[in-house]
């Protein structure tokens, strides 16, 4: 007999709760950054503070999308990767290069609008978490180095993303201080 496995009520309230909360610091980070600044970028390889928000709204309508997609019956736990996955993104020493679909746009952008943005795409998973069954494997996306995600790992992994993109903002912040650069705050 095959085992059935669930994300409990439980599971997807934590999640939820997690997300909305690594939202808010997210946002908080982005404002940080004055409206001069926040187009502004630090160093010659690295992203603006605009940047970094582009590029983690449109990671969010990404997972939306791959959740809201194809997917098949759990036949594993569909909690499995979730260590791997937070490990990955903790990791700061390691960077992974984004498709291309994901960079971030050039366009100059206020916070104002990139706040409205990021809170759009984090209400569309909030909702995908509260209607969705998470423990579905996502059939349409093969995770680098890892495999076919459920739909529960695939929202973790944006909520790891997102912490990650807030220590860049704060490195981000720093480095710009240091030149002098004027930050609110």
């Amino acid at each position: 007999m095959e085992e059935t496995w669930r994300i409990s009520s439980m599971q997807k309230d934590l999640l939820e709760q997690h997300l909305k909360a690594v939202i808010r610091d997210f946002v908080e980070g982005l404002y940080a950054f004055d409206e001069a600044a926040f187009n502004r970028i630090a160093d010659v390889n690295s992203w603006s503070a605009a940047q970094i928000g582009s590029h983690i709204n449109k990671s969010m309508q990404f997972i939306h999308q791959v959740v809201t997609d194809k997917t098949s019956q759990a036949h594993r736990n569909p909690a499995a990767h979730i260590d791997v996955l937070k490990a990955m993104m903790e990791n700061m020493h390691t960077k992974a290069k984004s498709a291309a679909e994901l960079l971030p746009s050039p366009d100059f952008l206020t916070r104002t609008s990139m706040r409205n943005e990021v809170t759009g795409a984090t209400q569309l998973l909030a909702g995908d978490i509260r209607t969705l069954e998470l423990s579905s494997i996502c059939d349409t996306m093969n995770f680098p180095t890892v495999g076919f995600l459920s739909r529960y790992e695939l929202i973790s992994f944006a909520v790891f993303h997102i912490e990650r993109h807030t220590r860049q903002l704060a490195a981000t912040y720093a480095a710009l201080q240091a030149k002098n650069t004027y930050m609110e705050g």
